[in-house]
Formats: structure tokens, sequence, C-alpha cells
């Protein structure tokens, strides 16, 4: 066993040597060393003075030798799900890189000379042991992508707010407290899922698109100074009513604010009158208010895992609604004016009491699903189905 695993050993670096080799013979612009179960690198790679590409991701490295920095014509590095614990300050002399990929690994600290690659585009740190961010950070005048997710990060450094292209940043599953981010003119997704959140200060954020929130501690949104908000996730909150500050989110098409302790919408709903998808499952809503035929553009509504008795007629004078979920509630009737939603694709009455259904409803024009279980209905002839249930 001992003998086969030398040979197999042997035969490995044969290949590597040979890919190595080639790639310096033609000039290569990339090599792909992923996958190869490398616990070091080979010298051989200074040679490829011409390499702008080095992929090194699912190896076992736990350091990079100080060699791979003699490639500065290199744009892009990606050593995902490694072993490395520290990155070596030399990282500075690959003054080119506009990409470089280390998540997956065991990294607590980032070196002070990270803000030195001002070529920068993507920096990608998920999933690693980080603690914080070096304050350099804000030297990547051109940084567009900062994905930072799954680390424990505490705070964040001031000078974030120094990054004019920053256009996303992943921050989902740390341990920020307080969030503070304003003058980052570009920034379009921003992501704090998962975090203890007490204090978020947004402003001057005029292309934000996407904001996820979603299971952290907030009782109090201040939104009003994001006027391209189209996107907003609250999941898994303590919100018992819907933050008045969303209602002033004009340009929003889809919320989702699932999982809270939401007792009524207000009248003031209606203003989100651009809303295409909207996600009230697993409150405690009791009832749905007229004011919700406002919601002229809905496509899909889930309203399902609540208290709701009845739905009122309102609901089905929404002309582009296409997936109702209605499941896991008290409902006892559906009223015949479903037969209304002309574009309706899929029904979910699961979990509730009805016990007939209007007739014809399965020859609804567009309808291709319904689910009728957990229902005590009454025997269904089998030739009324042109769906799956």
């Amino acid at each position: 066993m001992v003998v086969q695993s030398e040979l197999a050993t042997t035969l490995q670096n044969r290949k590597l040597f040979q890919l190595i080799t080639e790639a310096a013979r033609t000039g290569a612009p990339v090599l792909d060393l992923s996958n190869k179960q490398l616990p070091t690198l080979p010298v051989e790679i200074a040679q490829l003075s011409k390499l702008r590409w080095l992929e090194l991701s699912h190896n076992h490295l736990s350091t990079l030798l100080p060699k791979i920095f003699r490639l500065t014509k290199l744009e892009g590095l990606t050593v995902n799900g490694n072993r490395l614990s520290s990155l070596p300050t030399d990282i500075s002399r690959l003054l080119r890189l506009q990409r470089l990929e280390l998540k997956d690994n065991q990294l607590t600290l980032l070196p002070t000379e990270l803000g030195e690659l001002t070529t920068l585009q993507k920096l990608e740190l998920r999933n690693n042991l980080l603690t914080e961010l070096p304050e350099s950070i804000g030297q990547l005048k051109h940084l567009q992508i900062l994905e930072a997710g799954n680390n424990r990060l505490r705070q964040l450094p001031k000078s974030v707010c120094l990054l004019p292209d920053l256009n996303r940043f992943g921050l989902s599953d740390n341990q920020l407290n307080n969030v503070t981010l304003h003058h980052n003119p570009q920034l379009e997704r921003l992501d704090l899922s998962r975090n203890p959140l007490t204090h978020l200060n947004l402003h001057h954020l005029p292309k934000l698109e996407r904001l996820n929130l979603s299971g952290t501690r907030l009782q109090h949104l201040k939104l009003n100074a994001l006027p391209g908000l189209q996107r907003l996730y609250l999941v898994s909150n303590h919100f018992s009513q819907i933050p008045e500050d969303i209602l002033g989110l004009e340009n929003l098409v889809w919320l989702d604010i699932s999982h809270n302790n939401i007792q009524m919408i207000p009248d003031t709903f209606a203003h989100l009158n651009h809303l295409e998808r909207l996600n009230l499952s697993n409150n405690n809503l009791t009832e749905i208010p007229n004011n919700i035929i406002h919601l002229q553009e809905l496509e899909w509504l889930d309203l399902s895992g609540n208290q709701l008795r009845e739905l009122p007629p309102a609901l089905f004078e929404l002309p582009h609604l296409q997936r109702l979920d209605i499941s896991h509630n008290q409902i006892q009737h559906l009223p015949v004016e479903v037969m209304q939603l002309n574009e309706l694709q899929r029904l979910d009455l699961r979990g509730n009491q009805i016990r007939e259904l209007p007739e014809n409803v399965f020859m609804m024009p567009q309808l291709q699903r319904i689910d009728l279980q957990e229902n005590p209905l009454k025997q269904i002839a089998c030739q009324q189905l042109r769906v799956s249930l």
C-alpha cells in the first residue's frame, strides 16, 4: 500500500510538471491546478511569467509560497476551498490583480497590504474565520464585489464608505450589531441577513435595489432614504406590524416579510402599487383588507400559514395574479370569484377546511396546478381534473 501511494504521488507530480512545462512553453495565460490534492505549490509555477489566471481551488494548501508573487501579470487568483489561515503580505506585489477568491478557508486576518491591490474588482472571502476587515480596504477604488458572508465580523471599517464602485456587498451570517453605510453611489445589492443587528443606518445609496435583512433583531426600520429599492427581504424577524418606512418605497416590486408576528395590513399598504411579489406567509393575519385591490401588478401572493377564515372579493380582482398560496389557514369556502383570475397558474389550498369547490374551477384557462390536500373535500370526479393535484 505504501509503494502504491508513493507511485501515485510520483505520477501526480509528473503530470503537474508536464502541465506547468507545457504552460511555460506555450505562454498560456491560464493554469488550472484545482482538485489536485496539492499540499504545497510546485516551485516551477514561478517560471510562468505570462500567466494571467491561476486556479488553485480545492487542494490542501495551508500557505502560498512567496514565489507565486513573482507572477506580476496575474489578473485572477482563485484559492477557494483550501486550508489557508493567513495571506502573505507579498500579495501586494500582484498589482494587476482584478479578482481574488479565498472562500472556504480558515483565514483569521487579512494583511493591511491588501489595500495596495488598487485594480481589484472582486474580493471573495465567504466562509472564513475573519473577525475584522482591514481599514486599508477603502483604498480599493475599483472594487465592485465584496463577499464576506459567514465570518465572525463584529464591525465594519469606516473606509468601506470610500468604495465608489462597490456594487454588491455580502455580509450575511456574521456578528454585526451596528451597520452604517453611506456614499456608496454604485451599491445595488446589500445582504445583512442573519446578523444580530440592533442599529442600521443607510443613506446616500441611490442605486440600492436589493436589501436582505432577514433573520436580524431589528425592531425598527428607517428606509426612506432608499428611493431605488426594489426588493426587500425581512424574513424571520420580530415585526408585529409592517414598518411604516416600507410604505414609502414606491418602487418596491418584491417584498418578503414572512415568518414574523404581523396581525394586520394597514390601509396605507395600498401605496405599494408596483408590487409584483408579496410574501406574508407565517404571520398572524386574520383578514385581508379590500385595499389589496390596489396592488394591480401583483403576480405572486403567499398568504399561507396565517389564521384567515375567508378571502375578500378584492383578492379576485388582481388581473395579473399567477400564483396564489393560501394553504394552512382556516378557510372553509373558496368564492366563485376565483374564476376571475384568468392568469392564475398555481393555486395552493392545502390544509384548510374547504368542503366544496366552485363548479368548473378546474377549467380556469391558465391553471396548471392546484393543491387540495388536507381538506375535507367531497368526492371529485376524476374526469373533471385537467390539472395536477
